[in-house]
């Protein structure tokens, strides 16, 4: 218990000491009391600039792709002035009061880093925006377009092959029996149901809880 108490106090104090190292002060970023950028926030959407006003990027945390899906997973978003976007992963959260500090400290988180004690890395930031790499949007696209026509296959096959089930469960595609669905009736209106082929071989299961 004690070294569960102390370990938390460890990490609290080590936290504390990393927030005294970012200050953000009239939209000024502070980092070890050096100006290294400006931020301006607005409803979680921060725009950065040089320490002279020179606009370098805008960035949000997101969950929608560039399809305009939305996952479970969320990242870093950079836009550019000029409409160039790459996405970065999103770095493990601090524990701060403010949200321009905590979107700040995802910057001084990320990897690559974007922001230091010496300031914007500008060079980084250049060379991203070049690749305009992508990879959260393309792993969730990228499933999405998978499920999609595993969809439309399954779309396809149902209406080149119409069936029914009549009352005894029998499944019917081109009035030739195929498989049989057979109901498991539970108290409380609990049902499972399962699927066999037509030499009983059961290929699916579904079990229903009211």
């Amino acid at each position: 218990m004690r070294k569960t108490v102390l370990g938390f106090i460890a990490s609290f104090m080590l936290l504390s000491a990393h927030a005294q190292d970012l200050k953000i002060k009239k939209g000024e970023v502070l980092l070890g009391g050096t100006p290294v950028a400006l931020v301006k926030e607005a409803k979680r959407v921060c725009d950065l600039s040089t320490p002279d006003g020179k606009k370098v990027f805008t960035f949000f945390i997101t969950n929608k792709t560039k399809q305009g899906i939305i996952t479970p997973e969320d990242w870093l978003q950079f836009t550019s002035p000029e409409g160039a976007v790459f996405e970065l992963q999103n770095p493990k959260d601090r524990i701060v009061l403010s949200t321009t500090k905590y979107l700040v400290y995802k910057l001084l988180d990320s990897k690559p880093q974007i922001i230091a004690v010496d300031g914007i890395k500008t060079s980084t930031i250049d060379d991203l925006f070049k690749q305009g790499s992508r990879p959260f949007s393309a792993k969730w696209d990228s499933l999405y377009t998978i499920v999609k026509n595993m969809e439309k296959t399954d779309e396809e096959f149902t209406a080149q092959h119409p069936f029914s089930i009549n009352n005894n469960g029998d499944i019917i595609i081109n009035k030739e029996m195929v498989g049989k669905v057979f109901v498991n009736e539970h108290s409380l209106g609990k049902r499972d149901y399962y699927v066999k082929d037509r030499v009983g071989n059961q290929v699916a299961e579904i079990k229903l809880r009211s």
